[in-house]
């Protein structure tokens, strides 16, 4: 993956901006917040650097991954979807950081609908790239049958990125019910996806190998 230096320098941003609010922010902050969307959990103001770091720790990951992966080759087959996928995941992680920065000056902020969102378009973003992912050690849908063939890999991910794009679309398609219910069809949606492409993947190999012999 090349070097971006657009999110390179909107990581560099976040984290200066997290060390000028850091006064203002009171010495306990939230950190959680359950499906209704009331705080449940607090924390030391000094938790908000962990957060703050957390788009730079993924995106130096990301970045050396190509270097250590034994299928590095591969890397060049999916280079845009593979820095598209990045770029989603470090923005995300970025939003959702200064959202809970934002609740301790704004009390009017909705954390969890704000978070309906973005995980919806994330999953759209991921699916649509998701497809693209050649057969590599770090990113994509790793179980031990899409690790152990690269025709199951391809399959696995085709599949896999249509119904992450569906699951966004569902996501986002229920922001507007109550968090109960919209976390509610998250979590089955994601349960049920996670299950289904490690069944799945699963059968392929079976069926697969059944074939070759």
């Amino acid at each position: 993956m090349k070097f971006n230096k657009y999110i390179s320098i909107l990581i560099f941003l976040s984290i200066i901006g997290n060390i000028l609010v850091y006064p203002y922010l009171p010495d306990v902050i939230p950190v959680h917040w359950g499906i209704n969307g009331e705080v449940n959990g607090h924390g030391e103001k000094w938790m908000s650097f962990i957060t703050a770091l957390l788009p730079l720790g993924m995106y130096l990951l990301a970045y050396l991954a190509p270097f250590i992966d034994p299928k590095r080759e591969n890397y060049k087959l999916h280079a845009t979807a593979y820095s598209y996928i990045t770029i989603a995941v470090v923005i995300f992680l970025i939003i959702l950081h200064w959202l809970t920065v934002a609740v301790n000056f704004y009390d009017n902020i909705d954390v969890v609908f704000s978070m309906r969102v973005i995980f919806g378009l994330l999953f759209v973003v991921l699916g649509k790239y998701m497809r693209q992912l050649k057969f590599n050690y770090f990113a994509g849908i790793r179980t031990p049958w899409t690790l152990a063939s690269e025709e199951v890999w391809n399959k696995t991910h085709d599949l896999g990125g249509y119904v992450f794009m569906i699951l966004g679309i569902i996501m986002l398609a229920t922001i507007f019910l109550s968090h109960e219910i919209g976390f509610a069809i998250m979590m089955i949606g994601v349960i049920v996806l996670t299950l289904g492409l490690f069944i799945y993947s699963y059968f392929e190999f079976a069926r697969i190998r059944k074939n070759n012999k």
